[in-house]
Formats: structure tokens, C-alpha cells, sequence
């Protein structure tokens, strides 16, 4: 899908919506939109950070998720 389908597909949903739903989609996407206009340092840290552990990862230095909860769970006395 392109940018403008995109747009379109939302209007559509968003157009169906009763207006208590409309009320809470409203309030969702405008917090998940202002939290973009709050990223400048933390979002550089982030990414090098990300871009980081993808590396880490393609270096096969990472633990499976049952590893992971198996020592968990261990630590934290968890059958």
C-alpha cells in the first residue's frame, strides 16, 4: 500500500466509528502522534542502541526465549 491508500483505508475506518470509539481512536493516535515531537536526543541513543543489538544478534551473541525464562525462572525460585 502506498501513502495515499493508506490514508484513504483510515478515513474509512475511522469514518465508521460511533463517537465514544472515534473519541478513544482520537485520543490514541493524537498521543502516539505527540510522542514523535518529543524524540531528538533519546531517539539517536535509541537507534544506535537498536542498531547495536541487531548486531549483537547477527553475531549469534543472544539467548533464546526459553533460555531466557528457564533462567528466570530459576532465579526467581518459579517452577
Amino acid at each position: 500500500m502506498n501513502s495515499a491508500e493508506i490514508k484513504i483505508e483510515l478515513f474509512r475506518k475511522i469514518d465508521r466509528l460511533n463517537d465514544k470509539k472515534l473519541l478513544k481512536a482520537y485520543l490514541l493516535l493524537n498521543n502516539f502522534l505527540e510522542s514523535f515531537g518529543n524524540r531528538k536526543t533519546e531517539s539517536n541513543e535509541l537507534d544506535a542502541k537498536i542498531e547495536l543489538a541487531i548486531e549483537e544478534i547477527k553475531r549469534g551473541n543472544y539467548k533464546s526465549n526459553s533460555e531466557v525464562m528457564t533462567s528466570a525462572k530459576k532465579k526467581f525460585g518459579i517452577s
